[in-house]
């Protein structure tokens, strides 16, 4: 080892007098200085601070996504400390784990600089730790021929993670940064020093993991390489008119550029690997311009190279690319008229330097960023692009001394009343800016106030605006604008003014839902108005969601233009059964509304999952230990669809947990599992959009069951008889869970039943109801029955229901059976005739079983909304 790095020592001293010294040993690196400076840091950490796009949805994106969570679980290296990968990552051994870790310690890092929360810190420095003291290289051999991309690969990005976490006071023990110092150069280093003959990508990779190292490592010698590689291989890489009637050829190995044949000014700015695909490609531009911007943060500007010609390969390439990733119609020339499209989340980087730095002109880089590369969900490709709009969605060279922001841009009033906007102050390169405020365009009537009228440092004032009654309604633009000593800030925000009659409600349809644990239900909210109202509210749930459920609106506000929101609500698999009731709120900033809606949580024998999907959801059956049945029934919504709905001893969240199980299996027929395999008696091929009845007779003691299925419109089919459970449960005892899955496609599942002998003894129902106001003047009850005896409820159905005289609609009659101690929830919905709020009625519910029946009747006031 030291033999070969002593050649490459010789051959690097060559290199320097060639190109030219970028890094004497004298030189010091700046720190933080891997892809994001600490001025660049400082930047992103305001504008997130300040609201300021694209950076703050980026930041929602990123806290919210897989690598990004504050409950990020790491896996680390294989237990021999050695990552194995072939050819396209396949075996793949520890080599998706590392693209993982490694993307999250950086996106952790990133985080920690922008919020202070340590607990992003703590998750960097344990995904550090993990690697710098238990990874000690990669396999090689031709079993795993991509050992020295997987190398460089996490090169690119551990170096980024370690720089802010060392140089921003994270608590990272020095004993640590040294056994990482040494991971990087005993057990990445290796695998890319000398560079690399496959194509171009492989050693841009490479360079980028070098220079970074090298500044991490305060290692010239390994920097300078990297540097040296970078003015080798780029103008290989991007094609420029001035090459000529051919690429300029590999530094190391035979370029191929895959059919390739027209060189001109026509394709400026193609790639090695464009004709192979725009993945490639990509990796080729992100790496490149990764590597330049550490290099420029260490003062080597690459990005301007005058003998590679790197800035017009470079801004060339970037629009290149944009242009056909939008789909533009791909000439004979390149290509052959043929390319394979890939969309990765990079450009950022480059459109930072060459356009906010240097102001040329990328429109279509600019458009692609904006149209595609920020509407990502998640922008992280894992191998080396992380979240680049976050870090370089601006320039830092651009920080004004503060910035003023307002959690809400538009507010209403009533001629006659008033309403307030709260400006924020968000100190930028001056970190105490005096700040005193105005506001302008106000129309006549409305006069305004601050307070405080001057904010120092990071704080906030309140503008009140007051309407006079004769102020003319309409929509203003408003603008607020802060002076400082040296600078000033404006602000655009609208302001509505309503008539002091003009007057808005929502409503929720319809108004009750009922839902399994685990399952999102969609109401629609319908904004109207009266008296000419103008302006948008903005919605939000403002009480009674189920323990852990999130609500989601879309649109998030609502107006006369647009007046219909979506409001979904996704439950936890955990959530208990009960009816949820719901308040929907809306403000215009001024004045509020409100509505209420129900949610109802009930067993899925008196519900259905209309969209079950590729996350497991389970829930509880009275626990077997005898023989009993079970029922459901499944619709695939592809022919070739792959899930699985099965029964088991607790939650599962794998399929080795269900004792039992029928599936919709991946090639288009319904089978079960005998054993150790799937079987069927038949061959029965399923349908999409076609409802299947599934039965199955277990007995627990036997550990076997039957399982039969009705097609919808057909006969029953036996599929299996006496099948033994699952290998890995032949010695459950008890069943007391259903689960469910799609992995492929989805599947709606419903009416699961189980019918089990009914325990003997006296059945006794008792009927409590809760009844809601809407916004309609009408009435919302939900009836619970519960059965206080101690035998089975068979067969329990809600026949009526009134109040006040009035008869109201019962959601679900059919109640099933109720076992002792159990209960079933209805909804009912009463019209407005029932009585007006406030007034006196009498509520009646009654209803039958077997064998008898059962009823309630409650003397109430009408709530009022």
């Amino acid at each position: 080892m030291r033999g070969s790095r002593r050649v490459f020592a010789a051959f690097l001293a060559v290199a320097v007098i060639v190109f030219g010294a970028w890094r004497s040993e004298g030189q010091t690196f700046q720190h933080p200085g891997v892809l994001v400076s600490r001025a660049q840091l400082d930047y992103v950490k305001v504008m997130v601070a300040a609201h300021t796009e694209p950076f703050y949805s980026a930041f929602l994106k990123a806290q919210q996504s897989n690598i990004g969570l504050l409950t990020y679980q790491p896996v680390g290296p294989p237990s021999d400390g050695f990552i194995k990968c072939g050819p396209t990552s396949n075996p793949n051994i520890g080599c998706s784990n590392a693209d993982n870790d490694s993307s999250a310690a950086y996106l952790q890092s990133l985080l920690w600089y922008i919020t202070g929360n340590q607990q992003y810190a703590n998750n960097a420095i344990t995904l550090l730790n993990l690697y710098g003291h238990n990874l000690k290289g990669y396999s090689t051999g031709s079993t795993y021929s991509n050992a020295p991309l997987q190398a460089a690969w996490d090169g690119e990005k551990w170096p980024r993670a370690a720089e802010i976490i060392r140089y921003s006071n994270a608590g990272w023990a020095d004993s640590d940064i040294t056994a990482f110092k040494n991971m990087l150069n005993t057990a990445i280093l290796p695998r890319i020093i000398n560079g690399s003959t496959s194509n171009g990508n492989w050693e841009i990779s490479m360079i980028e993991a070098l220079i970074g190292i090298g500044v991490f490592n305060d290692d010239p010698t390994t920097f300078n390489t990297g540097v040296t590689y970078w003015k080798q291989r780029i103008p290989a890489y991007f094609y420029y008119h001035t090459d000529g009637g051919q690429p300029v050829p590999a530094p190391r190995g035979t370029a191929d550029w895959y059919g390739q044949t027209v060189y001109n000014a026509s394709v400026d700015g193609i790639s090695q690997e464009t004709c192979r695909d725009f993945g490639h490609a990509q990796y080729g531009i992100s790496g490149a311009l990764d590597a330049a911007e550490t290099a420029s943060i260490q003062g080597v500007d690459l990005y301007n190279d005058v003998a590679s010609n790197a800035r017009n390969r470079l801004t060339a390439a970037l629009e290149f690319n944009a242009y056909y990733l939008m789909g533009n119609p791909v000439p004979s020339y390149v290509c052959g008229g043929t390319v394979t499209l890939q969309v990765y989340p990079t450009d950022e980087i480059g459109y930072n330097e060459y356009h906010n730095r240097l102001g040329i002109d990328l429109p279509l880089t600019l458009q692609y960023l904006q149209n595609t590369i920020r509407q990502l969900s998640n922008p992280t490709e894992y191998h080396i692009m992380v979240y680049e709009t976050l870090s370089h969605g601006g320039d830092a060279s651009s920080l004004q001394p503060f910035l003023i922001r307002t959690p809400a841009s538009s507010a209403s009033v009533h001629a006659g009343d008033s309403t307030t906007f709260t400006i924020n102050v968000v100190p930028g390169s001056d970190p105490t800016p005096s700040v005193s405020f105005d506001v302008a365009g106000l129309p006549p009537g409305v006069t305004s106030s601050f307070s405080p009228a001057t904010v120092t440092g990071a704080g906030a004032t309140t503008l009140t605006l007051f309407a006079g009654g004769g102020t003319t309604p309409g929509v203003y633009p408003i603008t607020v604008t802060g002076t400082g000593a040296t600078s000033t800030f404006s602000l655009p925000l609208s302001l509505t003014v309503n008539s002091a009659t003009a007057n808005y409600s929502i409503n929720a349809s319809p108004s009750a839902i009922t839902n399994v644990a685990g399952d999102t239900a969609n109401f629609t909210v319908t904004f109207s108005t009266a008296n000419n109202y103008l302006g948008n509210v903005t919605l939000s749930v403002a009480g009674g969601l189920p323990p852990g459920a999130k609500a989601t609106f879309s649109p998030p506000a609502v107006g006369s233009g647009s007046p219909i929101s979506t409001l979904s609500i996704a439950t936890l698999r955990t959530t208990a059964p009960g009816a949820y009731p719901i308040t929907i709120s809306a403000t215009d900033g001024s004045t509020t509304r409100s509505t209420t809606a129900v949610l109802v949580i009930n067993s899925l024998s008196n519900a259905c999952i209309q969209q079950l999907g590729n996350s497991w959801i389970n829930g509880t059956i009275p626990t077997q230990t005898s023989t009993f049945s079970a029922e459901w029934d499944a619709t695939p919504s592809m022919a070739l669809n792959n899930s699985n709905v099965g029964l088991s001893l607790g939650p599962q969240a794998a399929f080795t947990g269900l004792a039992i199980s029928g599936r919709f299996n991946p090639t288009g027929q319904i089978d079960a599992r005998n054993g150790v395999a799937f079987a069927a008696a038949v061959n029965l091929n399923y349908a999409a959009g076609v409802k299947y009845h599934f039965r199955a007779a277990v007995n627990v003691p036997a550990k076997t069951y039957s399982i039969y299925v009705t097609p919808a419109g057909d006969g029953e089919i036996t599929i299996g008889t006496d099948f033994a459970f699952r290998s890995e449960q032949a010695s459950v005892a008890s069943l007391d869970h259903w689960d469910a899955i799609s992995q492929v496609g989805t599947v709606a599942l419903c009416n699961l039943v189980i019918d089990t002998p009914p325990t003997q003894g006296t059945a006794q129902l008792q009927t409590t109801a809760t009844l809601l106001p809407l916004g309609d003047g009408s009435y919302q009850a939900i009836v619970t029955v519960k059965n206080n005896g101690t035998g089975t409820a068979q067969s329990v159905a809600l026949t009526s229901a009134t109040l006040g005289g009035a008869p109201g609609s019962i959601t679900s009659m059919a109640l099933g059976d109720i076992q002792p101690g159990a209960s079933a929830i209805a909804t009912v919905a009463f019209p407005s005739s029932a009585g007006a709020p406030g007034s006196a009625a009498v509520e009646r519910y009654t209803g039958t079983y077997t064998g008898g029946s059962f009823g309630g009747s409650f003397r109430i006031t009408l709530p009022v909304n």
